[in-house]
């Protein structure tokens, strides 16, 4: 939709706009990662400015707020200038509030990513690029060293993906995060084939902690347990409820593992260490978690 449909009806367009987020977003990441996009989280204000050359559109939110508001507001008149013209899109928002188009409520502040678009042209490029800018940010956190992770601020953790901070919390053994800081340090530098070679090891290692939590450790029957061993490990302990399609998700994790091989494409690389990583996540969420309640009751 282009800026004239958008405001003809704005409650009907901010709920076009919501659900179509959401859509994207729910394609984009399993349903535990939604908390990378701010709009699946919390309630936004979507602001329509009408201005000069071209309006802008964007979002903020408030502290305490409970439901999404949207907003129309006519800056034609002010904004028809040289001045306004050059400005980048915050420095136009800036100027707004200045000369009165509009103000921000106390603690009302911008969702950042949602200026990722500037200038609006339509509906699907606004929200694309809102989305892109939010998912890219949380790949970026990928950056961060390991130890560093497990004493950053929550603030700033909480768009990581794959919460890596807490997951580094709650495992408190310290082999696992030195593999963890091997994958990191594979992956930051691409050097993908060196990171799944970490991560296959670092799965096998969280398998052998929910055993062993569990008091099962003895079903591996060996030293040196393969893939194999672990997948069938998981079905014969009662403790764990480990289905048909459980054993054949994590048995494709081990094969993408396998797969890897130094004449793949960067971009193939990446996403097979991204598919094992979010096999991880779920490792971490479904079994190891229960695991560890379990344990500390039988303390």
């Amino acid at each position: 939709m282009y800026f004239e449909e958008c405001v003809k009806d704005i409650d009907a367009t901010l709920h076009d706009f919501k659900q179509y987020y959401l859509e994207r977003a729910r394609k984009t990441v399993d349903k535990e990662d939604l908390n990378i996009f701010f709009w699946c989280e919390y309630p936004v204000k979507l602001y329509f400015v009408n201005a000069k050359p071209l309006p802008i559109v964007f979002a903020t939110y408030k502290e305490g707020q409970e439901e999404d508001q949207v907003t129309y507001i006519d800056a034609r008149k002010v904004t028809d200038n040289v001045k306004y013209e050059t400005l980048y899109t915050e420095d136009k928002i800036s100027y707004l509030k200045h000369n009165g188009a509009f103000s921000f409520q106390n603690n009302e502040s911008i969702v950042q990513a949602s200026l990722a678009y500037g200038l609006f042209f339509s509906s699907k490029g606004f929200l694309d690029a809102w989305l892109q800018t939010e998912f890219r940010e949380a790949n970026q956190k990928l950056s961060i060293p390991a130890n560093e992770l497990v004493t950053v601020d929550t603030g700033t953790i909480k768009q990581s993906k794959f919460k890596f901070r807490e997951m580094l919390a709650d495992i408190d053994d310290e082999q696992f995060k030195a593999e963890f800081s091997e994958f990191l340090f594979g992956y930051n530098n691409e050097q993908f084939f060196l990171a799944a070679s970490a991560l296959g090891s670092i799965i096998e290692h969280l398998m052998f902690l929910i055993l062993d939590n569990y008091g099962d450790a003895r079903l591996l029957g060996s030293r040196r347990p393969t893939a194999k061993k672990y997948l069938s490990a998981f079905e014969q302990s009662k403790h764990i409820q480990f289905n048909d399609r459980d054993s054949s998700y994590f048995d494709n994790v081990f094969q993408t593992r396998n797969s890897f091989s130094h004449f793949n494409t960067g971009y193939a690389l990446k996403s097979q260490c991204d598919m094992m990583l979010l096999g991880l996540t779920s490792l971490y969420k479904r079994f190891y978690l229960p695991s560890k309640v379990y344990r500390a009751k039988k303390k």
